[in-house]
């Protein structure tokens, strides 16, 4: 990890933390400008994408290690007679919609692998 000054942490910190760039700006007590010029330094940008998306991977690890809570939960509205036909419709029309989501990001994911796998074969044979 490169050696950030008490500003620049100030500044990465907000950034991590409000929901804006302005907010982040009046958060580390800097200007809107001085924000924006830190982010165009390539060095304390690349840190900051590291920190983001370190705070992305335990947040979804966290939300992952509680889907299979949530997904019995809904099985069981589903399920349980004693509910009320409106909330098992809303259970079931949660599933349908999230399920559906997935799928297209899973397709998409895959397509978007197999074009990188492509175009990495195709830069491979131009070199040879």
């Amino acid at each position: 990890m490169l050696s950030i000054k008490t500003k620049d942490e100030k500044i990465m910190a907000a950034l991590l933390i409000c929901g804006t760039v302005k907010e982040a700006a009046e958060s580390a007590g800097v200007s809107l400008g001085t924000v924006y010029s830190r982010l165009k330094n390539e060095e304390f940008f690349t840190e900051y994408q590291h920190r983001k998306d370190a705070a992305i991977n335990e947040a979804t690890a966290q939300l992952v290690s509680t889907l299979a809570l949530a997904v019995k939960t809904v099985n069981d509205i589903l399920l349980d007679p004693k509910t009320a036909s409106q909330i098992k419709l809303n259970a079931a029309q949660l599933i349908l919609t999230n399920t559906l989501k997935y799928t297209e990001q899973v397709t998409l994911l895959r397509r978007v692998e197999k074009l990188e796998e492509r175009q990495i074969k195709n830069e491979q044979g131009r070199t040879k």
